[in-house]
């Protein structure tokens, strides 16, 4: 399990990059995905041991995402967080109750920035800028 990493929710996912390097934001990703040849490109992004093509070398490992006590899509979907906040005044229903940040998604069938609860744990992916 050490191949995929940690999960961190938004906050910590925030502080993980190393000096030099930021969480992207979510033009990165929406520039990334644009690259890939839009929501279809998802397998171009993947890791070839997860099943894609890594036509980019951006590498996807599928490490899922941990909500409230379960762990999911482990295999399935790679979630990463960028710093962009959605819309700091909506507060999501789900059991965090906190506002929203955006993330990449990346499955085989498809890929693209969505948001998602802050409290959720997804993976980090780091760019030097």
């Amino acid at each position: 399990m050490s191949t995929y990493g940690l999960l961190y929710n938004w906050e910590t996912a925030k502080q993980a990059c190393p000096s030099g390097w930021n969480l992207p934001e979510k033009e990165d990703f929406d520039d990334l995905v644009a690259f890939a040849g839009g929501e279809g490109g998802g397998t171009k992004l993947m890791a070839e041991s997860a099943g894609g093509t890594d036509d980019y070398g951006f590498g996807a490992l599928l490490a899922g995402e941990f909500y409230g006590s379960t762990w999911r899509g482990f295999g399935s979907r790679g979630r990463f967080w960028t710093v962009t906040e959605y819309n700091t005044e909506h507060v999501s229903s789900s059991i965090t109750s906190q506002p929203d940040a955006y993330f990449l998604n990346v499955t085989s069938s498809a890929t693209g920035v969505t948001n998602n609860t802050k409290g959720y744990g997804l993976s980090v992916r780091c760019m030097k800028k």
